[in-house]
């Protein structure tokens, strides 16, 4: 027990050149670690309902694995939803859902770098031109993090989560794909072959899309 948990201190001080990690579609055996995870990350509940959910062909979920030792571990989660623009439009549109990092894996630019792979999904294979998402908006750190990666304040929502028996403000933010440019991420950060084709490839679809299939 005693030599686990110094492997896992050892781990955790490892820099960042002397890691490796893996973004890859989340699948049914991570909820159980998703839940772990989205627990540590976020005042709102996800119940197993919830993931089971998020890992369908309705969103676009990856997650971020620090693949350094045999024994992978999930580290950061990007949960993002499509919807259709408008009811006659065949234009989509990103929400983001979902997004963090490991408290211990901060200040390495991973979420960037995760972020650059879920932009550029919804923007190549989707062929989304906005992503939105909402915030805590006591959350500073998290709103310079967007900040930082192009979003936009829209505005605030008073009250808008519940959770602990209080409501909560929230900030509704906003960022235009449209001028995104996909930038190569570090060497030691491999994007899984299940990915690669949501990077360089486009989903077909036709006006009438809406109609029949999800967005």
């Amino acid at each position: 027990m005693k030599s686990s948990l110094s492997n896992q201190k050892n781990q955790i001080q490892l820099k960042f050149e002397d890691r490796k990690f893996l973004i890859r579609l989340l699948q049914k055996k991570d909820i159980e670690e998703l839940e772990i995870l989205d627990d540590m990350l976020f005042e709102v509940h996800y119940n197993e309902r919830d993931h089971e959910e998020m890992i369908t062909s309705r969103y676009f979920s990856i997650g971020l694995f620090d693949v350094t030792t045999p024994e992978s571990k999930l580290i950061g989660v990007s949960t993002s939803s499509r919807e259709w623009r408008n009811f006659y439009s065949a234009e989509r549109d990103a929400y983001l859902a979902t997004f963090g990092i490991h408290p211990d894996y901060r200040k390495m630019k991973l979420g960037t770098y995760l972020l650059l792979v879920t932009c550029q999904a919804l923007k190549k294979f989707y062929g989304c031109n906005v992503l939105t998402l909402h915030m805590l908006k006591s959350n500073r750190a998290a709103f310079y993090f967007y900040q930082n990666n192009n979003f936009l304040f829209v505005k605030s929502l008073p009250r808008y989560y519940h959770f602990q028996n209080q409501r909560h403000d929230a900030l509704f933010l906003i960022k235009y794909l449209d001028t995104f440019q996909f930038t190569p991420l570090p060497s030691n950060i491999t994007i899984d072959s299940t990915i690669q084709p949501y990077l360089e490839t486009t989903q077909r679809h036709c006006c009438c899309s809406r109609y029949f299939s999800d967005p």
